[in-house]
């Protein structure tokens, strides 16, 4: 994520360079190679992702596409980056931000039995219903038609099985847990 980027535009390298030093560990090195157990760590993707999303803002604000730009906006994580791009604070900070909001989100991954499931292409109402049934909770409504739900892992699973049997839905799937490995990364844990 992000290599073809880092290695063709002077600008994408600035920024991956200072998010290493900023974490103090190579953020560069995990995005570029992973593995992909690592990256989709919570404590890792975080700081990937807002990393990649302020890379793409501030090329295209190099190359001109955004000089109208009037409003920065976006969902979950891509708040914050939403606001780095409104200058609400400098990437640095906001990636300081990020990276503790991973963390403190990792450990909350590591210290319970949770796990989540998004739904795509079915009703709310029907997801409601099987949430309810199943006693796990909607957690996120990301858009029309996906919705996520949470709840404890044995009753995520079984809402999932539940949800393929009825059918109704374009995809219903398990998401990664996000729990951290055991090694650390680039001499962090």
């Amino acid at each position: 994520m992000g290599l073809t980027l880092y290695e063709h535009s002077p600008l994408a390298r600035e920024l991956y360079d200072e998010a290493d030093q900023v974490l103090g560990w190579s953020i560069s090195e995990v995005s570029f190679r992973g593995p992909d157990e690592i990256l989709t760590e919570t404590r890792v993707c975080q700081p990937a992702l807002y990393v990649m999303g302020y890379v793409g803002f501030r090329l295209l604000q190099d190359r001109g596409c955004l000089d109208q730009l009037r409003a920065a906006l976006g969902l979950s994580l891509g708040e914050l980056t939403a606001l780095a791009a409104a200058g609400a604070f400098d990437f640095a900070t906001g990636l300081r931000v990020v990276a503790e909001r991973g963390r403190l989100m990792q450990a909350a991954c590591d210290s319970t039995n949770g796990a989540m499931a998004s739904f795509i292409g079915g009703s709310a109402e029907v997801v409601a219903e099987i949430a309810a049934e199943f006693d796990v909770d909607i957690a996120n409504l990301n858009c029309p038609g996906q919705i996520v739900v949470s709840g404890v892992s044995d009753r995520v699973q079984a809402a999932v099985a539940a949800a393929k049997a009825r059918g109704g839905f374009k995809l219903v799937t398990p998401l990664k847990s996000g729990r951290s490995l055991p090694q650390p990364i680039n001499g962090t844990s």
